[in-house]
């Protein structure tokens, strides 16, 4: 037989899981909409109750949570009931799971809740109120709807993780597919067989929650007609290119970034790269240090410390220019990428300068120019003419490079990205509108160097015969 006798105990187990999901689910869709309108409230107290609940469970692991809640929550059980002098009241291992799970997930649901909430426009409400409507009869048929319409995709994703981490519960015994697949394997020495068994149980689970999911999607869409691309960019353009009404932002920050960095980068690394190549010890490995250390370290790493490592020292913050230099997001962006860069074409450069004919030198010294003037003569307008090609790469990868400028707070053309993806929930529009921006800059900047290199490389390509 294809499960060697397993099949109603596999088929148990699932039906298992299948229960367990679904009344975790409900629990959590519970106390995720009690938690987001504590959240939302207008309370001292409820709001510090709730923000305590989603950040002490959504900071501990999920099964740390789940063994401390299912062998603690008898004890307590246990210990109210001899306080009030009442029989024990015994919780079974199905009910300790689903409360378990329903607690933990619905730390995550109070979060997808409130960010639904707030992204209904207030005016419905207002709306609602100037008809008469009760507070009721609003939530009902206004913010409920619409903001399900709204949490759809977040409730989605919260559902597979909820779904997935039931395997964790036969970690405490109790009879689930992971449970069942377990004993049929130690049953029949067939571990790898049993296991894929489960594994695909949970992925038909899961595609079957897709195709509901889509479902609700459409009924809760109803009316409601999606945003394409072009709508997205005629509503934010502005914004995605200049400026949000209050500040410069998107193309103009990006464009910004980049031009100012790499044209410092670029001045800086002229002399370094010169260092580089130095004999003597005492100059060139100064400038090693600097290029190993900010060529092996990511850049988004460089930008920490720069925007939150280097404010957080107290003789930085204890002078004035340098704490009005580093509390500026802006700033510690800009000599973040300023350094790295410069590092990186430090390299480029020296290493074209080492690659210089040395017949060329030779001819040089021989006309008798002096050593300053053999390298603004010879050395580098002929290594900078031959750095083309891979400085062009350097600025392509700086340019994005500049996507992390986000985490510091400028408001570049990722985070206007995040912006509008987060007020309309249109992702692929948002992020997809971005990415032609950034396509569109690499191209410009791909044309310009293709003619700086037809123009000043020219002697270097084939001539016909």
């Amino acid at each position: 037989m294809f499960l060697q006798g397993y099949g109603p105990v596999i088929a148990a187990g699932t039906w298992q899981t299948i229960k367990l999901s679904l009344l975790s689910l409900a629990v959590a869709f519970m106390i995720g909409l009690v938690g987001a309108a504590a959240k939302l409230s207008h309370s001292r107290a409820p709001r510090v109750l709730s923000t305590v609940y989603t950040t002490l469970i959504r900071g501990v692991p999920d099964l740390v949570l789940m063994l401390l809640l299912f062998f603690s929550m008898q004890i307590w059980l246990n210990h109210l009931t001899d306080l009030m002098n009442v029989d024990q009241i015994d919780i079974d291992p199905f009910t300790a799971g689903v409360l378990t799970l329903g607690f933990i997930y619905g730390a995550y649901f109070t979060e997808t809740f409130r960010g639904a909430f707030l992204s209904v426009p207030r005016g419905q409400m207002e709306a609602a109120a100037a008809y008469g409507m009760t507070g009721w009869q609003a939530f009902s048929r206004i913010m409920f709807p619409q903001m399900m319409r709204f949490a759809l995709p977040g409730i989605g994703n919260n559902w597979q993780v909820l779904v997935k981490s039931t395997a964790l519960v036969s970690i405490i015994g109790l009879a689930d597919v992971v449970k069942a697949s377990q004993d049929a394997g130690r049953g029949t020495m067939r571990f790898f067989f049993f296991t894929i068994v489960a594994g695909a149980i949970y992925l038909v689970i899961t595609t079957l929650s897709n195709f509901v999911l889509i479902y609700l999607e459409r009924r809760y869409s109803t009316g409601v007609r999606r945003a394409t691309m072009i709508e997205l960019l005629h509503t934010y353009w502005k914004a995605y290119l200049f400026t949000d009404g209050y500040n410069i932002t998107g193309v103009a920050i990006t464009l910004w970034l980049l031009v100012v960095s790499i044209s410092i980068g670029f001045c800086l690394s002229i002399p370094l790269a010169v260092a580089r190549v130095s004999r003597s010890k005492w100059i060139s490995a100064p400038v090693w240090l600097y290029t190993y250390v900010f060529r092996g370290t990511p850049l988004y790493v460089q930008l920490l410390l720069c925007y939150t490592g280097i404010y957080s020292l107290e003789c930085v913050r204890s002078h004035d220019f340098l704490n009005a230099f580093f509390r500026q997001g802006m700033y510690c962006t800009l000599l973040a990428f300023t350094l790295n860069t410069c590092a990186y074409t430090t390299e480029i450069f020296a290493g074209v300068i080492r690659a210089t004919p040395y017949g060329e030198i030779e001819a040089a010294r021989a006309y008798g120019m002096s050593g300053f003037t053999l390298y603004r003569r010879v050395i580098l307008p002929s290594a900078l003419r031959r750095a083309l090609p891979y400085y062009s790469n350097e600025v392509i990868l700086m340019l994005h490079a500049t996507t992390v400028a986000f985490t510091a707070t400028v408001p570049d053309i990722l985070k206007i990205a995040r912006d509008v993806n987060s007020a309309t929930y249109q992702s692929f529009g948002a992020f997809g509108i971005a990415a032609l921006l950034y396509l569109g800059i690499s191209f410009t900047l791909v044309g310009l160097f293709r003619r700086a290199e037809q123009r000043w490389l020219a002697y270097l390509r084939p001539q016909g015969k």
